[in-house]
């Protein structure tokens, strides 16, 4: 049985961190809820929020042999503020050779101008306000 302690945690950005995690079976409140659930708190530490959440538990046998995944995300609005936490639940259907796992996760930082409805590269045209952003920006500031 894979436990707590045969878990690694992978994430390529060091701002995106697990501060806690578990597998646990989740008590029948309805037939769908039930079963084995790896919950987590994620941490986002960067000056961003985080938009387009990926995340994924590998499984490995005894020689590490790759034996299979449960993959989640979690995409727009559903964002993790910045210096904020998100907790997650994955359903996890962990194979009974299962002697090692890896949680591995991604996101993405939101663009502070997209995320304020700017958005300075697109076409340029006054039909979102860029053109007036850009010539502002490229002349200093000034008008």
């Amino acid at each position: 049985m894979l436990t707590h302690q045969l878990i690694e945690i992978e994430t390529k950005q060091k701002w995106l961190t697990v501060s806690e995690f578990t597998i646990r079976q989740v008590a029948a409140t309805d037939e769908d809820d039930t079963g084995w659930r790896f919950q987590a708190i994620l941490e986002n530490a960067s000056w961003a929020d985080l938009i387009d959440l990926e995340f994924a538990l590998r499984y490995y046998d005894s020689g590490g042999e790759f034996i299979g995944l449960d993959e989640g995300s979690y995409f727009r609005p559903n964002e993790i503020a910045r210096h904020d936490d998100k907790s997650i639940s994955l359903y996890s259907d962990i194979p009974a050779t299962a002697s090692k796992g890896v949680f591995s996760l991604k996101a993405k930082k939101t663009d502070f101008l997209e995320k304020h409805g700017f958005f300075p590269f697109c076409c340029r045209n006054a039909c979102c306000g860029a053109s007036l952003l850009s010539r502002n920006v490229s002349s200093g500031g000034r008008r």
